[in-house]
């Protein structure tokens, strides 16, 4: 296999990765009427929902350096993948809470692994490029999250539920042909796993991520940013009927419309972040987007509902550029996989608290202005992990003055 064509089967296979990576999280809040009249779901039912993917991204992210002990990368993917495929059939073949649950958990957990495998994964094809292809894949993935929310409610209607959330798995299953191309071409040209790559299997390396203040900036930046997403993937719709009175087909298509503003928020980051030695300062934007939409739905939700979910989805750029960081801010695959770990399995943990503080604030109070409030104040709290990232740092440089 030529050097030009293993480098178009592994964009192929970034893309189509990223397309399935976050399709789970959009298309039962915007059915949740359809589905409750053969599954019973209650608000607490709604919120585990709501806090399950950031829990299961955590704890399979965490997991991957282990796993990388034995597997290739590509192997890996392959793995995350199947995951995929089988939860999502798994889902359309519900019928009762747990076997939602269940099946909603294994595709979290195939897309755990893929999240921190994909910042290695522009690193070990495309390390002169790590920006653009970031911001490409970024794009594919809020399309990937758009395309359900958009459209679970019309394909409820017509197909059933059912079909609506099992219909996926086509897709992941599309996404596995290039990487069994290059899973054989890795395991013909005798790749190692990555931990021999990488040197992973030296104990020091997970313990020397914390002896890192760019990988706690990252952190704290990261996990703040997973607070807001999976609050608003939870609540949006609820939040928009409940305070401009909108319909609930209509919340659909604005899930979507806060999904789709990734793409946005990519291009934007491509333009720029290019041009840019260190792109952190771009983060600033997000920052203001997060807290711009919070503060319209709180003070004005009936006046301009587009603009507020518009601008509030264009918060997520900070955790676009948080992946390029992961890049950008280590030397090795070594540094950008324990990176990687550390960022997104305590950030995902922390942003399960998202949904659970957004439901239990709005059950205590009966309302979304103090959720709203709360969400303004961890959006600007990230200005000071921002501030630390804006100093050109690597984080082996990091450990090796620490040690």
């Amino acid at each position: 296999m030529s050097k030009n064509s293993t480098a178009f089967l592994a964009l192929l296979g970034i893309v189509l990765l990223a397309l399935n990576m976050r399709a789970v999280l959009g298309n039962i809040s915007p059915i949740v009427v359809q589905i409750s009249r053969d599954i019973p779901l209650s608000s607490a039912a709604l919120a585990i929902l709501g806090g399950l993917p950031p829990v299961v991204f955590a704890v399979s992210g965490l997991l991957v350096p282990l796993l990388s002990r034995v597997l290739r990368i590509e192997a890996l993917i392959l793995f995350s993948l199947g995951l995929i495929v089988l939860g999502n059939v798994g889902r359309g073949l519900a019928a009762d809470l747990g076997s939602l649950m269940v099946a909603t958990g294994v595709v979290l957990a195939g897309i755990g692994v893929a999240n921190v495998l994909l910042p290695a994964l522009v690193k070990k094809y495309f390390p002169s490029h790590i920006v653009l292809v970031t911001a490409f894949s970024m794009s594919t993935m809020a399309i990937g999250t758009s395309a359900p929310a958009i459209s679970s409610h019309s394909l409820t209607e017509a197909l059933g539920w059912q079909f609506a959330l099992g219909v996926w798995a086509a897709f992941a299953a599309v996404a596995i042909v290039p990487w069994i191309l290059l899973a054989a071409r890795a395991r013909r040209d005798g790749s190692a796993p990555i931990v021999h790559l990488a040197g992973l299997n030296r104990p020091r390396v997970s313990g020397n991520v914390a002896r890192s203040r760019t990988a706690w900036a990252l952190l704290l930046v990261f996990a703040l940013a997973q607070v807001n997403i999976y609050a608003m993937f939870a609540w949006l719709p609820t939040v928009l009927v409940d305070t401009a009175g909108m319909p609930w087909a209509t919340t659909g298509v604005m899930l979507g419309v806060y999904a789709l503003m990734g793409v946005v928020a990519s291009v934007l980051v491509a333009t720029f972040a290019r041009r840019m030695r260190n792109p952190s300062p771009l983060m600033y934007v997000g920052i203001a987007c997060f807290s711009g939409g919070y503060g319209g739905l709180l003070l004005a939700p009936t006046a301009a509902p587009w603009l507020w979910v518009a601008l509030a989805g264009v918060g997520p750029t900070v955790m676009h550029i948080c992946l390029m960081l992961v890049g950008l801010r280590s030397r090795t695959h070594d540094g950008a996989v324990a990176l990687s770990s550390f960022m997104q399995g305590f950030g995902y943990a922390a942003g399960a608290a998202g949904p659970l503080v957004m439901g239990l604030l709005h059950g205590l109070t009966d309302g979304w202005a103090l959720p709203l409030v709360l969400g303004v104040c961890t959006a600007l709290v990230m200005v000071l992990g921002v501030a630390a990232l804006r100093k050109d740092r690597f984080v082996e440089d990091e450990w090796a003055r620490r040690n």
